[in-house]
Protein backbone atom coordinates (compact mmCIF):
# COMPACT_ATOMS: atom_id res chain seq x y z
CA UNK A 1 0.00 0.00 0.00
CA UNK A 2 3.44 2.59 0.82
CA UNK A 3 4.29 1.78 -2.84
CA UNK A 4 1.26 2.58 -4.50
CA UNK A 5 0.77 5.43 -2.49
CA UNK A 6 4.50 6.54 -3.09
CA UNK A 7 3.79 5.96 -6.87
CA UNK A 8 0.95 7.53 -6.85
CA UNK A 9 2.82 10.94 -5.35
CA UNK A 10 5.40 10.72 -7.54
CA UNK A 11 3.03 10.19 -10.58
CA UNK A 12 1.05 13.24 -9.53
CA UNK A 13 4.30 15.72 -8.84
CA UNK A 14 5.65 14.32 -12.38
CA UNK A 15 3.10 15.38 -14.18
CA UNK A 16 2.69 18.58 -11.82
CA UNK A 17 6.52 19.29 -12.92
CA UNK A 18 5.76 18.77 -16.11
CA UNK A 19 2.90 21.09 -17.00
CA UNK A 20 4.60 23.55 -15.04
CA UNK A 21 7.68 23.50 -17.48
CA UNK A 22 4.63 23.69 -20.44
CA UNK A 23 3.17 26.43 -19.15
CA UNK A 24 6.57 28.20 -19.18
CA UNK A 25 7.32 27.01 -22.26
CA UNK A 26 3.50 28.57 -23.72
CA UNK A 27 4.36 31.26 -21.86
CA UNK A 28 7.99 32.20 -23.97
CA UNK A 29 6.30 31.14 -27.30
CA UNK A 30 3.51 34.08 -26.46
CA UNK A 31 6.87 36.61 -25.47
CA UNK A 32 7.99 35.61 -28.49
CA UNK A 33 5.42 36.65 -30.43
CA UNK A 34 5.14 40.09 -28.59
CA UNK A 35 8.83 40.55 -29.58
CA UNK A 36 8.78 39.96 -33.08
CA UNK A 37 5.44 42.08 -33.54
CA UNK A 38 7.38 44.99 -31.56
CA UNK A 39 10.37 44.30 -33.63
CA UNK A 40 8.77 44.81 -37.04
CA UNK A 41 6.70 47.51 -35.83
CA UNK A 42 9.78 49.48 -34.88
CA UNK A 43 11.74 48.34 -38.40
CA UNK A 44 8.34 49.57 -40.45
CA UNK A 45 8.36 52.93 -38.14
CA UNK A 46 12.18 53.79 -38.40
CA UNK A 47 11.23 52.95 -42.24
CA UNK A 48 8.79 55.38 -42.03
CA UNK A 49 11.38 57.82 -40.40
CA UNK A 50 13.68 57.35 -43.13
CA UNK A 51 11.71 58.36 -46.25
CA UNK A 52 9.02 60.85 -44.60
CA UNK A 53 11.76 62.33 -41.80
CA UNK A 54 8.51 63.00 -39.63
CA UNK A 55 9.42 63.24 -35.68
CA UNK A 56 6.44 61.29 -35.11
CA UNK A 57 7.71 58.26 -37.07
CA UNK A 58 10.99 58.25 -35.12
CA UNK A 59 8.91 58.42 -31.66
CA UNK A 60 7.03 55.68 -32.69
CA UNK A 61 9.99 53.60 -33.51
CA UNK A 62 11.07 54.34 -29.90
CA UNK A 63 8.04 53.15 -28.31
CA UNK A 64 8.39 49.93 -30.30
CA UNK A 65 11.45 49.48 -29.24
CA UNK A 66 10.60 49.37 -25.53
CA UNK A 67 9.20 45.82 -25.40
CA UNK A 68 12.79 44.72 -26.99
CA UNK A 69 14.83 46.40 -24.26
CA UNK A 70 12.19 45.16 -21.27
CA UNK A 71 12.71 41.78 -22.24
CA UNK A 72 16.60 42.27 -22.41
CA UNK A 73 16.79 44.11 -19.10
CA UNK A 74 15.06 40.63 -17.96
CA UNK A 75 17.50 38.46 -19.54
CA UNK A 76 20.34 40.25 -18.30
CA UNK A 77 18.54 40.10 -15.03
CA UNK A 78 18.09 36.26 -14.81
CA UNK A 79 21.51 35.58 -16.11
CA UNK A 80 22.88 36.48 -13.43
CA UNK A 81 24.25 33.47 -10.05
CA UNK A 82 21.62 34.98 -8.17
CA UNK A 83 18.92 37.03 -9.95
CA UNK A 84 16.02 39.15 -8.17
CA UNK A 85 13.18 37.85 -9.41
CA UNK A 86 10.62 40.31 -8.55
CA UNK A 87 12.99 42.61 -10.57
CA UNK A 88 12.89 39.88 -14.12
CA UNK A 89 9.26 39.60 -12.98
CA UNK A 90 8.50 43.73 -13.87
CA UNK A 91 10.54 43.60 -16.92
CA UNK A 92 8.98 40.59 -18.11
CA UNK A 93 5.52 42.30 -17.36
CA UNK A 94 6.83 45.83 -19.47
CA UNK A 95 8.01 43.73 -22.22
CA UNK A 96 4.43 42.20 -22.99
CA UNK A 97 4.00 38.74 -20.88
CA UNK A 98 1.14 38.00 -18.81
CA UNK A 99 1.80 38.50 -14.69
CA UNK A 100 0.71 35.24 -14.09
CA UNK A 101 3.58 33.96 -16.76
CA UNK A 102 6.51 36.11 -15.66
CA UNK A 103 7.89 33.87 -12.25
CA UNK A 104 7.48 30.52 -14.62
CA UNK A 105 9.28 31.64 -17.35
CA UNK A 106 12.04 33.37 -15.01
CA UNK A 107 12.84 30.00 -12.78
CA UNK A 108 12.47 27.85 -16.22
CA UNK A 109 14.79 30.38 -17.76
CA UNK A 110 17.39 30.42 -14.63
CA UNK A 111 17.07 26.96 -13.43
CA UNK A 112 16.95 24.77 -16.36
CA UNK A 113 19.62 26.86 -18.17
CA UNK A 114 21.72 23.58 -18.39
CA UNK A 115 18.94 21.64 -20.27
CA UNK A 116 19.72 21.87 -24.04
CA UNK A 117 16.66 23.21 -25.68
CA UNK A 118 16.40 26.27 -22.91
CA UNK A 119 20.36 27.25 -23.60
CA UNK A 120 19.90 27.25 -27.16
CA UNK A 121 16.41 29.43 -26.41
CA UNK A 122 18.92 31.91 -24.01
CA UNK A 123 21.78 31.62 -26.85
CA UNK A 124 19.04 32.41 -29.80
CA UNK A 125 17.65 35.39 -26.98
CA UNK A 126 21.10 36.61 -26.61
CA UNK A 127 21.85 37.05 -29.97
CA UNK A 128 18.95 39.08 -30.88
CA UNK A 129 19.66 41.52 -28.07
CA UNK A 130 22.61 41.32 -30.27
CA UNK A 131 20.89 42.81 -32.99
CA UNK A 132 18.52 44.69 -31.23
CA UNK A 133 21.52 46.60 -30.11
CA UNK A 134 22.46 47.33 -34.03
CA UNK A 135 18.93 48.39 -34.96
CA UNK A 136 19.31 51.11 -31.57
CA UNK A 137 22.57 52.61 -32.65
CA UNK A 138 21.55 52.59 -36.26
CA UNK A 139 18.13 54.24 -35.50
CA UNK A 140 20.00 56.61 -33.18
CA UNK A 141 22.64 57.80 -35.94
CA UNK A 142 19.61 58.11 -38.45
CA UNK A 143 18.03 60.51 -36.12
CA UNK A 144 20.79 62.43 -35.37
CA UNK A 145 21.23 62.65 -39.75
CA UNK A 146 18.26 63.36 -39.81
CA UNK A 147 18.06 66.38 -37.26
CA UNK A 148 20.92 67.66 -38.91
CA UNK A 149 19.51 67.81 -42.50
CA UNK A 150 22.30 65.73 -43.76
CA UNK A 151 21.38 62.60 -45.10
CA UNK A 152 21.53 62.20 -48.80
CA UNK A 153 19.15 60.09 -50.70
CA UNK A 154 22.03 57.56 -51.17
CA UNK A 155 22.34 57.43 -47.25
CA UNK A 156 18.82 56.72 -47.30
CA UNK A 157 19.31 53.76 -49.31
CA UNK A 158 22.48 52.44 -47.45
CA UNK A 159 20.45 52.84 -44.63
CA UNK A 160 17.36 51.44 -45.51
CA UNK A 161 19.84 48.44 -47.30
CA UNK A 162 21.33 47.38 -43.27
CA UNK A 163 17.48 48.32 -41.89
CA UNK A 164 16.12 45.54 -44.28
CA UNK A 165 19.42 42.69 -43.94
CA UNK A 166 19.14 43.49 -40.40
CA UNK A 167 15.29 42.33 -40.15
CA UNK A 168 16.40 39.21 -41.97
CA UNK A 169 18.23 38.39 -39.78
CA UNK A 170 16.14 38.96 -36.64
CA UNK A 171 13.13 36.58 -39.26
CA UNK A 172 15.34 33.81 -39.29
CA UNK A 173 16.36 34.12 -35.55
CA UNK A 174 12.65 34.20 -34.58
CA UNK A 175 11.62 31.23 -36.69
CA UNK A 176 14.58 29.45 -34.69
CA UNK A 177 13.28 30.55 -31.72
CA UNK A 178 10.21 29.29 -32.53
CA UNK A 179 11.59 25.48 -33.68
CA UNK A 180 13.66 24.84 -30.74
CA UNK A 181 10.84 26.16 -28.20
CA UNK A 182 8.17 23.75 -30.35
CA UNK A 183 10.86 21.02 -30.11
CA UNK A 184 11.15 21.56 -26.25
CA UNK A 185 7.35 21.73 -25.57
CA UNK A 186 7.33 18.29 -27.81
CA UNK A 187 9.92 16.88 -25.76
CA UNK A 188 8.44 17.80 -22.39
CA UNK A 189 4.85 16.22 -24.20
CA UNK A 190 6.26 12.71 -24.57
CA UNK A 191 8.45 12.66 -21.19
CA UNK A 192 4.74 13.29 -19.57
CA UNK A 193 3.14 10.88 -21.88
CA UNK A 194 5.38 7.83 -20.64
CA UNK A 195 5.63 8.89 -17.13
CA UNK A 196 2.24 8.59 -16.86
CA UNK A 197 1.83 5.18 -19.01
CA UNK A 198 4.82 3.87 -16.57
CA UNK A 199 3.16 5.38 -13.75
CA UNK A 200 -0.24 3.85 -13.95
CA UNK A 201 0.94 0.88 -15.61
CA UNK A 202 3.32 0.39 -12.15
CA UNK A 203 0.31 1.53 -10.01
CA UNK A 204 -1.62 -0.88 -11.67
CA UNK A 205 0.49 -3.79 -11.44
CA UNK A 206 1.06 -3.13 -8.06
CA UNK A 207 -3.02 -2.94 -7.14
CA UNK A 208 -3.07 -6.20 -8.94
CA UNK A 209 -0.52 -7.64 -7.23
CA UNK A 210 -1.86 -6.10 -3.68
CA UNK A 211 -5.44 -7.86 -4.46
CA UNK A 212 -4.40 -11.17 -5.39
CA UNK A 213 -1.82 -11.01 -2.03
CA UNK A 214 -5.18 -9.76 0.02
CA UNK A 215 -6.99 -12.47 -1.55
CA UNK A 216 -4.76 -15.49 -0.69
CA UNK A 217 -4.11 -13.93 2.82
CA UNK A 218 -8.22 -14.10 2.69
CA UNK A 219 -8.28 -17.39 1.82
CA UNK A 220 -6.16 -18.61 4.20
CA UNK A 221 -7.81 -16.85 6.90
CA UNK A 222 -11.21 -18.41 6.10
CA UNK A 223 -9.52 -22.39 6.15
CA UNK A 224 -7.96 -20.88 9.87
CA UNK A 225 -11.23 -19.94 10.68
CA UNK A 226 -12.98 -23.24 9.34
CA UNK A 227 -10.67 -25.12 11.38
CA UNK A 228 -11.04 -22.61 14.73
CA UNK A 229 -14.65 -23.03 14.47
CA UNK A 230 -13.90 -27.14 13.98
CA UNK A 231 -11.64 -27.02 17.14
CA UNK A 232 -14.63 -25.07 19.19
CA UNK A 233 -17.28 -27.13 18.10
CA UNK A 234 -15.22 -30.29 19.39
CA UNK A 235 -14.51 -28.50 22.65
CA UNK A 236 -17.84 -27.63 23.18
CA UNK A 237 -18.80 -31.11 22.90
CA UNK A 238 -16.10 -32.34 24.68
CA UNK A 239 -15.39 -30.28 27.60
CA UNK A 240 -17.14 -27.01 29.44
CA UNK A 241 -15.45 -23.84 28.74
CA UNK A 242 -15.83 -20.45 30.58
CA UNK A 243 -13.97 -16.87 29.79
CA UNK A 244 -13.73 -14.53 32.20
CA UNK A 245 -12.16 -10.40 32.35
CA UNK A 246 -9.05 -9.68 34.43
CA UNK A 247 -11.42 -8.82 37.46
CA UNK A 248 -12.59 -12.78 37.36
CA UNK A 249 -16.36 -11.84 35.80
CA UNK A 250 -17.65 -14.54 33.58
CA UNK A 251 -17.84 -13.01 29.90
CA UNK A 252 -18.71 -16.30 28.14
CA UNK A 253 -19.45 -19.71 29.03
CA UNK A 254 -20.62 -22.85 26.62
CA UNK A 255 -23.65 -24.66 26.19
CA UNK A 256 -21.70 -27.59 27.75
CA UNK A 257 -21.20 -25.27 31.06
CA UNK A 258 -24.75 -24.29 31.37
CA UNK A 259 -25.85 -27.96 30.86
CA UNK A 260 -23.46 -28.94 33.43
CA UNK A 261 -24.11 -26.49 36.15
CA UNK A 262 -27.94 -25.92 35.73
CA UNK A 263 -27.63 -22.14 34.78
CA UNK A 264 -29.14 -20.06 32.42
CA UNK A 265 -26.32 -18.29 30.18
CA UNK A 266 -27.83 -14.70 30.82
CA UNK A 267 -27.75 -16.11 34.93
CA UNK A 268 -23.67 -16.38 34.53
CA UNK A 269 -22.42 -13.72 31.50
CA UNK A 270 -21.51 -10.85 34.43
CA UNK A 271 -20.92 -13.12 37.30
CA UNK A 272 -17.86 -14.24 39.54
CA UNK A 273 -17.06 -18.31 39.64
CA UNK A 274 -17.73 -18.10 43.20
CA UNK A 275 -21.20 -18.47 42.14
CA UNK A 276 -20.40 -22.06 41.77
CA UNK A 277 -18.56 -22.14 44.89
CA UNK A 278 -18.50 -25.68 47.25
CA UNK A 279 -16.77 -24.78 50.04
CA UNK A 280 -14.73 -27.55 49.72
CA UNK A 281 -11.80 -25.99 49.16
CA UNK A 282 -9.59 -24.06 50.81
CA UNK A 283 -8.60 -20.21 50.65
CA UNK A 284 -4.86 -21.55 50.20
CA UNK A 285 -5.88 -23.85 47.49
CA UNK A 286 -7.39 -20.66 45.35
CA UNK A 287 -4.62 -18.40 46.47
CA UNK A 288 -2.48 -21.06 44.81
CA UNK A 289 -4.60 -20.68 41.58
CA UNK A 290 -4.75 -16.78 41.48
CA UNK A 291 -0.73 -16.39 42.09
CA UNK A 292 0.04 -19.65 39.39
CA UNK A 293 -2.10 -17.67 36.54
CA UNK A 294 -1.11 -13.84 37.69
CA UNK A 295 2.28 -15.31 36.80
CA UNK A 296 1.44 -16.02 32.72
CA UNK A 297 1.60 -19.87 33.77
CA UNK A 298 -1.38 -22.09 33.08
CA UNK A 299 -2.61 -24.15 36.47
CA UNK A 300 -4.95 -27.37 36.44
CA UNK A 301 -5.98 -28.99 38.69
CA UNK A 302 -9.61 -30.91 40.06
CA UNK A 303 -12.23 -28.65 41.58
CA UNK A 304 -15.60 -29.04 42.85
CA UNK A 305 -18.35 -27.02 42.03
CA UNK A 306 -21.69 -26.81 43.33
CA UNK A 307 -24.53 -26.53 40.60
CA UNK A 308 -28.01 -24.42 40.81
CA UNK A 309 -29.56 -28.00 42.25
CA UNK A 310 -27.36 -27.54 45.38
CA UNK A 311 -25.62 -31.02 44.34
CA UNK A 312 -21.27 -31.26 43.91
CA UNK A 313 -19.65 -32.13 40.68
CA UNK A 314 -16.26 -32.60 40.06
CA UNK A 315 -14.09 -31.09 37.08
CA UNK A 316 -10.63 -31.32 35.71
CA UNK A 317 -9.74 -27.54 35.43
CA UNK A 318 -6.96 -25.84 33.18
CA UNK A 319 -6.71 -22.37 33.40
CA UNK A 320 -5.17 -20.15 30.10
CA UNK A 321 -4.12 -17.05 31.71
Amino acid sequence: LVSVISLGLLLLASSIFSIWILSGVRAFVGAEGTWSKAQKDAVKSLVAYIVSGDRKDFEEYKRNTNVQHSDMLARLELAKKSPDFSASDKYLVAGGSHPDDVRVMGYLFHYGASVSYIRNSIDIWEHGDLLFSELLTLGDKIHAQRELGKMSDPQKQEELGRIHALNREFTELEAHFSSTLGEAARAVRFFTFWMNVIGFVSVFALLFWLFRRLNSVRENLSKETQRFDLMVRGLNQAAIVAITDSAGDITFVNDKFCKISGYERCALIGKNHRILKSGIHSKEFFAEMLATVSQGKIWNNEICNRNKNGDLYWVDSTIVP
